[in-house]
């Protein structure tokens, strides 16, 4: 039973990547033919060959050998996306604020301080997603840092702080929901 499950998550990984038995063969440096003896479950793959297709397809060993709960598995990733949104939000709330706080320095210190602690919150949950993805959102971060800084230094000086927090605001939902779109695609 474990075993015809093996090659159905084999099959599955594969093309959830888009991927060809031929990609995935060349990868590892053996025939197509045994890929898809794989999936077919006429054979097993060697201990040496699940730790690599493990790593191939980013997922964990036991995911491959069925010694993990998936439900489990998919509790966790719900969890990570949830803490993911959470943090983004209170983020790029607290860059709002501090945008706002002009001349109030005990509120620009409590939301610096608030950015400080989200920016390490969300940068651990980042580091959990796929390479690919945490790139992006890493830059898309970056980028938002900045806007949050031009928004702070430059435009209260020419459109004054009711506008500048309308923008502020717009950016950051904006920002959020581009954050949970590429939380929701992990999946």
């Amino acid at each position: 039973m474990e075993d015809e499950k093996l090659g159905l998550q084999l099959q599955d990984l594969r093309i959830k990547k888009n991927m060809t038995q031929e990609m995935v063969a060349e990868y590892m440096n053996i025939s197509r033919q045994t890929i898809s003896k794989w999936e077919a479950n006429k054979s097993k793959p060697s201990t040496k060959n699940l730790i690599r297709l493990a790593e191939f397809f980013e997922v964990p060993l036991s995911r491959l050998t069925g010694t993990v709960d998936h439900e489990k598995e998919i509790n966790i990733s719900k969890f990570n996306r949830s803490f993911m949104m959470l943090t983004t939000t209170i983020y790029s709330g607290s860059c709002i604020l501090y945008s706002l706080g002009k001349g109030d320095a005990l509120l620009q210190g409590i939301c610096l301080f608030i950015i400080f602690v989200m920016g390490i919150l969300m940068s651990f949950g980042i580091w959990k997603l796929k390479p690919e993805i945490r790139k992006k959102i890493a830059f898309e971060q970056l980028i938002f840092c900045i806007m949050c800084w031009l928004l702070n230094s430059i435009l209260p000086l020419y459109i004054g702080n009711i506008i500048t927090m309308l923008v502020a605001l717009a950016i950051s939902a904006f920002w959020v929901k581009r954050v949970v779109l590429k939380l929701q695609m992990t999946n």
